[in-house]
């Protein structure tokens, strides 16, 4: 998997605040990723590496360096029963008869 995503300013930015709702600054970042999965040993394993280049910020005259990222997960499934119901679950319906005013479930459930 490859990817390009990127960031514009956005918010009101103020360098002399405390918090602010954007970055002040514009961004690209790519990357790609792989997940190797074992279906029969119910492991996986997926990472995806990038980089961001970041554009200067106009209020602070401050441009942040080039950034690399490495994001990574793995797992293993506990048994193919609950693999299975994950995917299919099971689901069972009722249905009751009602013989009140207001209607009630009488118990004749089935």
């Amino acid at each position: 998997m490859t990817y390009v995503t990127g960031d514009i300013p956005t918010g009101a930015y103020d360098s002399r605040r405390l918090a602010n709702l954007g970055i002040g600054h514009a961004a690209i970042d790519a990357g790609g990723g792989y997940t190797y999965f074992n279906p029969q040993a119910g492991h996986e394993f997926s990472a995806v590496a990038g980089f961001t280049y970041n554009f200067k910020n106009n209020d602070t005259q401050y441009q942040n360096g080039i950034d690399f990222h490495l994001d990574w997960g793995a797992s293993q499934f506990l048994s193919k029963q609950l693999f299975d119901w994950a995917q299919h679950p099971k689901i069972h319906v009722t249905r009751c008869q009602t013989q009140r005013s207001p209607p009630m479930p009488t118990g004749n459930c089935r």
